[in-house]
C-alpha cells in the first residue's frame, strides 16, 4: 500500500477516535466516489436521475482509471462497507471537469471537523455542527448508533465513522437492468483533447513482449457502449452542513481549504456505472487500420481501462483507411467509469 493510502487510513483512524499506529504498508486495498441528511428516521434518500442516453455521452467530469468494479455489499443499518465509505469519504485531488480522476490522502470529513475548528465562534450554528461531527464517546459495541455516524470494519478494527448513503444499491442497481427494469443503451466519448493519457487506458503484451505496454499510443477518442448506464448519487449524513461552509470561507485561508487541491475543494457528489455488453472502440490518430487491428490481434492480456478485454465479436472487417479497433469488456459487475464533483472553491 503506498503512503497516500497509508496516510488516509491514519485519518480515519483518528476520525474515529482510534489510536492505533497505522504501519507503512498496512491498510485497505483498491480504494477508491448536496449536502444531505438521508438516513435520519430512517427516511431513504431521494432517487438519482436514471439516465436515459439520447445523445453520446460527452462529459463525464472525471474519469475513472482504472474502472472500478461496483460490487460493495448492500447496506444493512448501522454499518457501511469500508471500501464504500473510503470512496465517498476520499477527498479528489482535482475539481477540474474533462480529466482523470485522482483520489488524495485527505478525508473529506475529516477536513470539515479541521475546518469547523478554524471558524470563529460566533458563526451561527457552529456549536450544532461541531456537536454533528464529534466522534460518539463510546465504542460501537457499547451504545446506540447516533444521528449521522455508523460503524465500519477496518483490518478487523470496528470503528465509528460518518455516514455516507448512495441512492441506489450495487445489487438492486443491477437487478433492475437484469429484469429490464432499466433498459438504456449508451457511449461514453472521450476525447484525446481533454485526456492525454487516454493511450495508456488500453494496454496489453505483445508477441515479442513479456510486459504490458500501450497498444494504441496515438489514441484519437475512445467510445464505450454499454447496455445500462446509471449515476448513483452519494449523500453526506447529518454529519455535514453545506451551509457551513458558506458560512464560515471568510474565517480561513481560501487555498488551503477551496482552492484547487485543498482539503474541502470538492468531492465526489456522484459516479456513473456501466453494465452489461461493454464494449470500447479506440481509434488511432495516425494508425493504418491493418496494423492496428494487427497489434490488438497479437497482443494478450489486454485490459481497456482496467478491464479485461479481447477482440469483440462485432469487429468489422478492417478495410483501407479504418483506424479503429473494437473490443469486448469480461465483467459481471457494473463498472465504476467516471465520477461527478460537487466544488466547493
Amino acid at each position: 500500500m503506498d503512503s497516500a493510502l497509508s496516510d488516509y487510513l491514519a485519518q480515519v483512524t483518528r476520525l474515529a477516535g482510534g489510536s492505533r499506529a497505522v504501519p507503512a504498508g498496512e491498510g485497505m486495498e483498491n480504494r477508491f466516489g448536496a449536502g444531505g441528511r438521508a438516513e435520519r428516521d430512517g427516511i431513504s434518500p431521494p432517487p438519482a436521475p436514471i439516465i436515459t442516453p439520447t445523445a453520446p455521452i460527452t462529459n463525464p467530469n472525471q474519469v475513472v482509471y482504472p474502472a472500478k468494479s461496483w460490487d460493495w455489499p448492500d447496506t444493512v443499518p448501522g454499518s457501511i462497507d469500508f471500501e464504500q465509505f473510503a470512496f465517498a469519504d476520499t477527498v479528489p485531488a482535482s475539481i477540474l471537469a474533462n480529466t482523470e480522476y485522482a483520489p488524495t490522502s485527505n478525508s473529506f470529513s475529516e477536513s470539515y471537523r479541521t475546518f469547523l475548528e478554524y471558524l470563529d465562534a460566533s458563526v451561527p450554528l457552529l456549536a450544532d455542527a461541531k456537536a454533528r461531527i464529534a466522534t460518539p464517546s463510546y465504542a460501537p459495541a457499547s451504545g446506540p448508533t447516533p444521528p449521522g455516524w455508523t460503524k465500519t470494519s477496518v483490518e478487523g478494527l470496528t470503528s465509528w465513522v460518518p455516514v455516507w448513503s448512495l441512492s441506489d444499491s450495487a445489487s438492486a442497481w443491477k437487478a433492475k437492468v437484469d429484469t429490464g427494469a432499466i433498459d438504456n443503451p449508451g457511449t461514453l466519448e472521450l476525447g484525446a483533447q481533454n485526456h492525454g493519457s487516454l493511450g495508456s487506458f488500453l494496454q496489453g503484451k505483445p508477441s515479442d513482449a513479456d510486459t504490458p505496454q500501450d497498444l494504441v499510443p496515438n489514441v484519437a477518442s475512445v467510445k464505450m457502449t454499454a447496455r445500462a448506464w446509471g449515476q448513483i448519487a452519494i449523500y453526506p449524513g447529518t454529519w455535514f452542513e453545506a451551509s457551513m461552509i458558506k458560512l464560515g470561507k471568510s474565517h480561513v485561508a481560501q487555498d488551503g481549504f477551496f482552492g484547487n487541491g485543498g482539503l474541502l475543494s470538492g468531492r465526489v457528489s456522484a459516479f456513473l456505472v456501466a453494465y452489461g455488453d461493454i464494449t470500447y472502440e479506440f481509434a488511432s490518430k495516425d494508425q493504418s487500420g491493418v496494423s492496428l487491428a494487427k497489434t490488438v490481434a497479437d497482443a494478450r492480456d489486454m485490459r481497456a481501462f482496467g478491464i479485461p478485454v479481447q477482440v469483440a465479436a462485432s469487429q468489422p472487417p478492417v478495410a483501407a483507411g479504418t483506424t479503429s479497433v473494437r473490443l469486448a469488456a469480461s465483467t459481471q459487475n457494473p463498472a465504476i467509469v467516471a465520477v461527478l464533483i460537487e466544488s466547493f472553491s
